[in-house]
C-alpha cells in the first residue's frame, strides 16, 4: 500500500490539478481498498454514519468526495441514508476516551456517582 504520510503531504501542498499521474493511481487504489472495508462494515452492522479520523483526513474533501463515489459503486440500495464523514476531533480521541473513562471510573468509585461532579462533566484531555 502507498505511504499515506507522504501523499497527504503531496494533497497539502499541491492543488489537485497539480496531482501527478501516479498520485491518483496510489489515492484511487487507497480509496478503493478504504470503501471496501466501510463497505463490509455497513453490509454486517448497518451504521448510520461512518466517521474517519486519523491522518487519513488530511487529504481533505477532496478524498471525501472519491471515497463516497467509491462506496456508491459497491454499495447495496438499502443503505441510501448512510452518511460518511471525517472526524473533527483534534488528537488521538482513542487515548481521550480511555483517559475520560478512566477518569469516570475513578470517580465512580471514589463519590459513588457514575460521573464525575458537574465541574469536571467537560473535562478537555489535551493529551
Amino acid at each position: 500500500m502507498a505511504n499515506i504520510p507522504a501523499i497527504c503531504d503531496a494533497c497539502g501542498v499541491l492543488s489537485i490539478s497539480e496531482i501527478t499521474e501516479e498520485d491518483a493511481d496510489k489515492l484511487s487504489d487507497i480509496c478503493r481498498y478504504i470503501a471496501s472495508g466501510i463497505n463490509n462494515i455497513i453490509n454486517m452492522i448497518n451504521p448510520e454514519v461512518v466517521v474517519i479520523g486519523g491522518e487519513i483526513t488530511r487529504l481533505g474533501r477532496f478524498f471525501l468526495d472519491m471515497l463516497r463515489k467509491e462506496l456508491e459503486k459497491i454499495m447495496l440500495a438499502d443503505n441510501e441514508n448512510f452518511s460518511l464523514e471525517f472526524s473533527s476531533v483534534s488528537g488521538n480521541p482513542v487515548t481521550r476516551g480511555a483517559g475520560r473513562y478512566l477518569l469516570d471510573r475513578i470517580f465512580e468509585d471514589l463519590l459513588g456517582q457514575p460521573q464525575p461532579c458537574r465541574c469536571l462533566r467537560n473535562i478537555d484531555l489535551a493529551l
